[in-house]
């Protein structure tokens, strides 16, 4: 979302970090930008990490070769309009959502909306996370 949003303003990603599966998926749908992983995963919990000495170095080595490449890179721009679709475990949000007529139900837990550009759904993202923290769940429960 974020390599969408920097998209939106012209912006192409250079590198990436992260686990090896997050650099995997990042490659799958930024293409050839600079990579670094910092540690392998091994499941939820557990993974086999790189000394922050060395990352360092890694990091830096990488941000060389990015810096190294700009005319390579390429924002990744969404076509617009975007339709999100969520699938939420809250059965309630879902059903509150949807007395917004921006949003569509698509089934008991699935909501869909269609954002103008990245900056919409940016938004949305922003307002539903506040929305579906614990302190807006807490205070709700003592209505």
């Amino acid at each position: 979302m974020s390599a969408s949003i920097a998209g939106h303003f012209g912006v192409p990603v250079i590198i990436v970090t992260g686990d090896d599966v997050y650099i995997k998926h990042s490659q799958e749908y930024l293409g050839d930008v600079e990579t670094v992983t910092t540690k392998e995963s091994y499941s939820w919990f557990s993974g086999r990490v790189i000394t922050p000495a060395r990352n360092r170095k890694l990091l830096a080595k990488g941000l060389k070769r990015a810096l190294g490449r700009l005319d390579d890179f390429r924002p990744v721009v969404q076509e617009t309009p975007i339709t999100v679709e969520l699938e939420l475990a809250n059965l309630i949000l879902a059903e509150t959502l949807c007395f917004l007529d921006y949003f569509e139900r698509v089934d008991s837990h699935t909501i869909r909306f269609t954002a103008m550009d990245m900056v919409e759904v940016s938004r949305f993202f922003a307002f539903f996370q506040n929305v579906n923290s614990g302190e807006w769940s807490r205070a709700n429960r003592t209505w």
